[in-house]
């Protein structure tokens, strides 16, 4: 099955292994960004310059003719570049799927306007969920006030 995908050895020769470089490479001048969550579609197939992501480990610049990747998403900001102006978005999670024609689609939960945050409810979250946290006695409970902990941090954050 990997065969097919394994690199041109011996007789093949430099034109057989120049061709199975990067042939994902076409030099696209721009990112078709699809950026959607279940309740409504942000972007659909746009042109953007970059876009750049809370990839799970790491966060990651997506770019024209970028490797294709698919990366899951941890809650972040996701910033869309495009006309010289930054658009940033607060998501709590989800996925990122960057294809060989430069196109990416990320599909998530939830997401909002970054300046849609108010600061003081997001600190008020997080100190609600710590507080779950340190009194739950069973393993659910633990998790939910986890992940609640996680996105309230991650939005704290990302305010400043």
């Amino acid at each position: 099955m990997f065969r097919s995908l394994a690199r041109p050895q011996g007789a093949l020769g430099a034109a057989a292994r120049a061709a199975w470089r990067r042939q994902y490479s076409t030099n696209p001048e721009a990112v078709k960004l699809t950026f959607a969550a279940p309740h409504a579609s942000l972007f659909n197939k746009e042109d953007v310059r970059c876009v750049t992501i809370p990839a799970r480990y790491g966060v990651m610049g997506v770019y024209p003719g970028h490797v294709p990747t698919i990366a899951p998403l941890k809650p972040g900001v996701v910033i869309v570049e495009r006309e010289g102006k930054q658009e940033k978005y607060f998501i709590s999670g989800g996925f990122a799927y960057v294809h060989p024609d430069s196109s990416c689609d990320i599909s998530v939960a939830e997401y909002c306007a970054l300046d849609d945050i108010d600061p003081a409810a997001a600190k008020a979250g997080l100190e609600q969920y710590q507080q779950k946290f340190n009194s739950a006695t069973d393993p659910q409970a633990k998790a939910i006030a986890e992940i609640g902990m996680e996105v309230h941090e991650a939005m704290v954050h990302a305010l400043g």
